[in-house]
Parts: structure tokens; sequence; C-alpha cells
């Protein structure tokens, strides 16, 4: 399957502002996100220490989930405004990809501001 993506919005992740990076196995949370009903949608916070934490509505369209599913690591980014940046490690096969063993997809998700 190929996954268009959309065009990409002018968004940055400057390092200065980074509180939180956290790589990861994808099992570590696979079992957790395949309890989610894909469809309607979950609400994920991740909370850390010291204080930044953001939230997450877990994925409801398929190319999301799937991709959550098919990825062998994470990275979680969080910056002090609570913005998150996901990336995920996906093993691709050799004979589609020019003899590249794996791709990067990456999911940024503005906070919503209450009120």
């Amino acid at each position: 399957m190929t996954y268009e993506a959309d065009e990409l919005a002018q968004m940055e992740f400057p390092v200065e502002r980074q509180m939180v990076h956290l790589i990861m196995k994808s099992d570590w949370l696979k079992s957790a996100f395949s309890q989610f009903d894909n469809k309607s949608g979950t609400d994920i916070t991740f909370m850390f220490t010291p204080t930044p934490s953001t939230g997450w509505s877990a994925p409801r369209e398929p190319t999301t989930y799937h991709n959550n599913q098919e990825s062998s690591r994470r990275s979680l980014r969080v910056d002090d405004t609570g913005f998150l940046s996901l990336q995920l490690l996906i093993p691709l096969e050799e004979a589609s990809t020019m003899k590249r063993k794996c791709g990067y997809v990456e999911f940024m998700c503005v906070p919503i501001e209450d009120g």
C-alpha cells in the first residue's frame, strides 16, 4: 500500500523548546494501542516528569492505525507548548524500495487550546 502525504505544513520543532524525547520499541505500545477502537478514536494523555504533558487522539483513520501497528520503533517528542511529534520506523520490503530497509512516517500534532 502506498500512502500519498498531504501537503506539508511548515511546522518547526526547535530543539531548544524540546522538553521530552523518548525512543522506544513499538512493541511496548502495540498491545495498548490494539485495545482502542480505531474508528471512534480514544484520547491518550502522555505525562512526563518534570511537568510537560500532552494529549493525542488515538488514530481514527486506517492509515494512521496501520502505521502504528507496522512500526518497529517510535520516537515521541514534546515541546514546552504541548506540540507532539510522533515518528515511526517502518520496516520495508527490499524489492520495492531499492534496497532500503526502513522508512519513516511522522505525525505532528498541534495542541488544542481549552476555552
